[in-house]
């Protein structure tokens, strides 16, 4: 035979055969079949709702959610009965098929399914190698195709309890028209999900092209369903291949796919026939994870949740502005006493309350301590014994008359005495180089003549030298007339030791 060549395709056939739509909808659409739907529905023809899209939109907005038999393959209201997809999804019916063609088959899930596509998909090798374990396009391949061609499996057999291997006393045919809703349990997928997984490269080749998911996921025309990451939740998306392409089946079962754009230049094979053919939007989809968000804290988000005291530490809370949960917490040091002295006791004796100490109060808790605790000891009669003078300290040895212990008691220093103090002129010199004569002044000098310490200075105010008799001198200070300046005034102060001369 010789090899045909594929000219042409309908476009308008082949995205119409089997009642294959291209709307905008993306969920429902896939398991959606107008012709099915019409036939379940028949007052929507009179109420003039009859071509494929506007079936499509009716049942998306309105027959979902009025319990009407939308799809052969799903009752999209009882499967949006599962709790956590109401939470999650709402009234977005687009996202309950998608999360059961692409997660809920590979969990179990079992409310509302009416037609197994595992089942469907084992029975039939050339569903099986065309489209593996991609439920999407398996769903679309049973109500666009099969469900015309009455072909096997899909059926959904009753649970049961029994261990009997006998087969199962309550199925349905893969085309049956019923709507019941019995609780089923659909054989389960043997790989983990439809959904592809790209390797390292990110580059997955099916459908007859190659499928770059960094480039395909970075168009938001793309995206078909996902949920947003949060602060406490990690997120996902999932992209779809936007890529047209066309399968071509042939009598033999077998399966070739290609870009839409490529098939007139396609080749049929020698011995190959054609049995059918569809251009359809390819179903290959990726999902790619998205992590949690970073908490927000506002400034000031800090939430003091235990203050310190003086001597426990505190704690900061700080909580996300978002979803209101703790983020981390600081420890607050210990404040610390802030002791005040509010009263001093002078130590009377070396014993019990005889004793002398500081007392110290906290400004802030309250708290009262005793330190600086000081003794006094009475030494009646003393082994040993020096006089105090002005200028050193006495000191006796004897036995404390209070604790009976050894002691060492200082006799303070005294006073100057009377018969030892001295009082005497002195002369210093103010010619400096600000003065413009040479001059002196007269500071009257009392000191100890037993230690040498002054106790008084009286200072009188400069007066110039006088010679009276010529003799190079002055008559007061005894000071040259014709000396230089010195540096500074002398000057005399209490406490210091007074060496008796004169400048």
């Amino acid at each position: 035979m010789k090899v045909k060549k594929i000219l042409a395709l309908s476009l308008s056939v082949a995205m119409l055969a089997g009642g294959a739509l291209s709307v905008s909808a993306q969920g429902v659409s896939d398991v959606f079949s107008a012709k099915y739907y019409a036939s379940k529905n028949s007052d929507l023809a009179a109420a003039g709702v009859t071509s494929d899209a506007a079936l499509l939109q009716h049942a998306v907005n309105s027959g979902i959610a009025e319990d009407r038999d939308v799809s052969p393959i799903l009752d999209v209201a009882e499967y949006a009965t599962y709790p956590d997809l109401k939470a999650a999804f709402g009234n977005d019916w687009n996202a309950y098929v998608d999360h059961y063609l692409q997660i809920g088959i590979k969990e179990g899930r079992t409310k509302g399914v009416k037609f197994d596509l595992v089942d469907y998909a084992n029975k039939n090798a050339d569903i099986k190698a065309a489209y593996g374990e991609d439920y999407v396009a398996i769903a679309k391949h049973y109500v666009n195709y099969g469900i015309n061609e009455n072909r096997p499996g899909g059926t959904i057999s009753a649970k049961t309890t029994t261990s009997s291997s006998s087969p199962s006393s309550t199925s349905s045919s893969s085309n049956s028209s019923s709507n019941s809703k019995p609780a089923v349990t659909p054989t389960q997928p043997t790989e983990a999900s439809n959904t592809i997984t790209p390797p390292a490269e990110n580059v997955h080749e099916a459908y007859g092209h190659v499928h770059d998911w960094d480039v395909i996921s970075s168009d938001y025309n793309n995206y078909v369903s996902g949920e947003n990451a949060t602060c406490t939740n990690a997120g996902y998306a999932i992209y779809r291949c936007p890529a047209m392409i066309a399968s071509i089946t042939f009598t033999d079962g077998s399966v070739v796919w290609m870009l839409a754009d490529e098939v007139a230049n396609y080749e049929v094979p020698a011995g190959k026939f054609i049995r059918s053919r569809a251009i359809s939007q390819c179903s290959a989809t990726y999902r790619k994870e998205l992590p949690k968000l970073h908490h927000t804290i506002p400034l000031g988000g800090a939430y003091i949740v235990d203050h310190p005291t003086c001597t426990a530490t505190g704690t900061a809370t700080y909580v996300c502005e978002v979803c209101g949960e703790p983020v981390n917490k600081e420890v607050i040091p210990a404040l610390g006493h802030d002791y005040k002295t509010v009263k001093v006791v002078a130590p009377s004796g070396c014993t019990g309350d005889n004793k002398g100490y500081t007392e110290k109060k906290c400004a802030r808790c309250g708290d009262v301590i005793k330190v600086d605790e000081r003794v006094l000891h009475h030494v009646a009669t003393a082994s040993t014994y020096k006089a105090a003078t002005c200028k050193e300290q006495g000191e006796k040895t004897g036995y404390c008359s209070e604790c009976g212990l050894l002691q060492t008691e200082i006799i303070p220093i005294t006073d100057h005495a009377a018969k030892d103090l001295k009082t005497v002129p002195v002369y210093v010199d103010t010619y400096t180089e600000n003065a413009s004569v040479r001059s002196h002044a007269l500071n009257t000098i009392t000191y100890c003549t037993y230690c040498g310490d002054i106790t008084v200075v009286v200072e009188s105010a400069p007066e110039a030298c006088v010679d009276g008799d010529n003799d190079g001198v002055c008559d007061t200070c005894l000071r040259s007339m014709t000396r230089q300046h010195v540096a500074s005034q002398k000057k005399y102060n209490v406490g210091e030791s007074f060496k008796g001369d004169i400048q």
